[in-house]
Parts: structure tokens; sequence; C-alpha cells
């Protein structure tokens, strides 16, 4: 069981791709809290050669002496009607103040909102392992690296990564990241540059952090997978990508920060046949408040061979403070802070007329208009009935409540109840004189 508060640097060893690899043994700032801050990088223009970098500066200096981890996944903000094309991100240049975020783009480009989603922290975190894999100079293709943990997890963790570089505004290593081999001791960590023989690649390192529990300081409100199976075939609606919708398990006050990292293969298949290593990249469509929409893209194609892929995700942010409010009246929730929501009237009311009758004997021209007035007004009435109070005939539609043996008779605005000749009316009921 992996103990609390601790920080581990990475344990990898370089793996080269080749046939023996199986045979080898295994700009919203948020107020920071105790060394994290999280936020939301919104990027308006990027060049025409689809490459972009921008500083995002922390709401508070971290403390020197000790590495500040980034990480950052790419999304399309809270709409998006077709799916982009691979965009590969990355941090560079991080120090306690500041870091840069960079991306650039695949295929013709994305257009339209895109997002940086990114989660940076200090020091020792409850739970969880987390370090650095440096990489070799390598000058095509893909290259692999062994992380082992200091000491086993009871269960196989989640794990995230993101590709830090150590030559700044390097669009040529711009790479996709990805995890295999994760079992409750190791995994291992992929490169593979976004265009062939692009290199030589050099002064590259991955962040990563595993964990079988977030810690409550990342203020964290969900931790799952989402699990593409190897059958499923990528299709041209969704421009050769697959997506999957995910629904939060409650809606969120604003879109929440959403980590991603694909595991290829699948969860503790250390010891198994070797998966498909083909290059695999993931990003965000939409992220809302109640949803997001992620999609991956390989290069197996319609007929290759492709193994199960899974994505572990994290979900960082502050609930709807309405989620749980209870009001009175007719009014409705609006949360005015993360923290803070007040009860209000609705404001305004269709134009049409299909009246009400209140049971304070008051018309209204439709039902919205009378739960206005009763939520103003703090009123203890409700509906009484459809139509107006001054010409409803209670006796012709029904909507009387008499003895058995009693006759209704209408009057203006109410009615009453008679009982047969030799009874009276007893409450409810016409008992015998």
């Amino acid at each position: 069981m992996v103990s609390s508060n601790q920080f581990t640097q990475s344990s990898e060893m370089p793996v080269e791709k080749g046939s023996d690899l199986c045979a080898m043994p295994l700009n919203h700032l948020l107020t920071p809290r105790q060394g994290i801050q999280r936020g939301k990088l919104d990027i308006q223009q990027v060049r025409d050669n689809g490459f972009h970098c921008q500083s995002v500066s922390f709401n508070s200096s971290f403390n020197s002496g000790t590495p500040v981890r980034v990480f950052a996944s790419i999304n399309h903000g809270n709409e998006s009607s077709t799916v982009h094309d691979t965009a590969f991100i990355w941090v560079e240049d991080v120090t306690t103040s500041h870091f840069k975020a960079c991306l650039v783009q695949g295929g013709q480009g994305a257009g339209g909102n895109t997002t940086i989603d990114w989660f940076a922290f200090q020091g020792s975190q409850s739970g969880v392992y987390h370090g650095e894999a440096s990489f070799r100079l390598f000058t095509t293709g893909t290259q692999c690296n062994r992380v082992a943990f200091r000491q086993a997890f009871s269960v196989v963790p989640k794990v995230h990564a993101t590709v830090q570089h150590g030559t700044v505004e390097q669009k040529q290593d711009a790479m996709s990241v990805w995890i295999a081999n994760v079992s409750t001791s190791q995994f291992e960590v992929c490169l593979h540059e976004s265009r062939t023989f692009d290199g030589p690649h050099s002064k590259l390192m991955v962040n990563w952090m595993a964990y079988e529990h977030y810690p409550m300081a990342w203020e964290a409100k969900e931790s799952s997978e989402i699990v593409f199976s190897e059958k499923e075939i990528p299709t041209a609606d969704n421009n050769h990508a697959l997506c999957k919708n995910v629904s939060f398990r409650n809606p969120f006050y604003a879109p929440p920060v959403v980590l991603t990292t694909v595991i290829n293969g699948g969860s503790n298949n250390a010891n198994k046949a070797c998966p498909v290593k083909g290059p695999l990249s993931s990003w965000l469509e939409e992220v809302t408040n109640s949803h997001f929409r992620l999609c991956i893209r390989d290069n197996a194609g319609y007929d290759g061979q492709r193994s199960n892929v899974i994505v572990d995700y994290l979900v960082i942010g502050d609930l709807d403070p309405c989620t749980n409010a209870s009001c009175k009246y007719y009014s409705h929730c609006v949360a005015s802070s993360p923290d803070q929501f007040t009860c209000v009237c609705e404001n305004s009311c269709p134009s049409y007329e299909e009246q009400v009758c209140a049971s304070n004997g008051r018309t209204f021209n439709n039902l919205c208009l009378l739960k206005q007035e009763i939520c103003r007004t703090r009123g203890n009435y409700t509906k009484y009935h459809p139509g107006s109070c001054t010409d409803y005939n209670e006796c012709k539609d029904l909507s009387y409540d008499c003895p058995v043996n009693a006759t209704c008779v209408n009057s203006d605005g109410s009615y009453s109840c008679r009982c047969p000749v030799g009874y009276r009316l007893d409450g409810k009921n016409c008992t015998g004189l």
C-alpha cells in the first residue's frame, strides 16, 4: 500500500521500439491551495503554421527548490459541432512563477475555440507517486521508457502524463504521448513524433503522476476511465476518430479542468502479449458543466490491428451549489459563486392566455403568472382549478368533492354539497336526521 505524502522521481529504462520489446521484463486562474493551482488557457488565434505558444502566470508563486509539475489537456470549448484534427500539446519553461503551454495543430488545423486545461502542484501529494521520465536523443519514430514505482500500489493506479520540452518553441519536437503496460509496480510511457523524420529530438521529458485515490486537497470530483474496445472502428462521421460522451455524476458551477491520458492495451497487462504500440493521441472535443466528449486517434486505420484502449481521466472543479438546494414558493436556484446561491422568482412569463383560478379566488392569465405572484408575495395559496374563478362550474366539470348520495350545487366561484331529504351534511358525509 502506498503511504501518504510520498514523492518519487522516476526510475526509467529506455526501451527502443522493436521486435524484442515484449521480451523485456517489465487563463482562468483559481486560488492556490497547499501548493496546488489549476486553470484554463483560452487560445484566441493560432498562427497559419498551426503552431502556438502562450505563457501562463501562476496566481501566486510556488516555493523555490522543488520542481513544479504541470499537466495539461486540450479541448475545444463548451460546444463542438465537428470532430477536430489531432493537436499535440506540451509545456515548457516551467518555473515557480509561470510556464508556457504550446500546441501544434494536426491536419488542416482546427479553428474555433481552443482551450488548454492545466493543473500544477509542487512537493509531496498524499497517496501520489509523481516524477519525470527523461528521454534520450532519438531521430524518428517512437521511443518508450519504463518507470518503476518506488513501492507497489495495492491495485493498478490511475496514471497521467504530459510532455515537457527542454528547448523552448521547438515545433519539430511536438509529440504524441501515451502510457502502456500499467501494473501495480510500473508502467511504460511512449512518445511518437508528430511528423515522421522530423528529428532529431532531444531534451524531452514527461511529467507523470500515479494514484489509487486522488488527495482531497486537489478538490477533484471524479477520477475514472473510458474504454475503447479493440473492435470499435473509426468512421468518417467522426473524422476517423473514436469518440465517446461522458456525463459527470453531478453538474459543475463552471466547466471543470479535465485531464486525460491514453493507456494503450488497457491496464495490468505487463505480463501479457505485447499490445499494438501504434501512436495514440487523445483530446477533448468539448467540456461543459454537465459532460465532456473525448476522442482518440491511432494509425491502425479501418482494418489494422488495434488493442483495447483505456483513457484515464481526472476532473477538478467546483460543483454547482444549486445541486442540493431547496427553494420554496415556486422560486428557483441561481448560483452566484461556487459556494453561494440565491432563490429567485421567475423573471418573465409567456403572454399566452390559459386562465387558472387560485385558491384565494383570484384569476391569473396562466400558471406561470400565478407561481410568479406566489413567489413574490410568499403567498399561502395554490392553483385551485383551470379557468376563471368567476365562471367555473365545478359541478359540470366533476371537480367537486361531495358524498356519494349528495348533489353538487354550483355557486359563484365555488360550490356546495346538498344531501337528500332526511339527511344532513356532516363534514364530508350525509347522515340521517
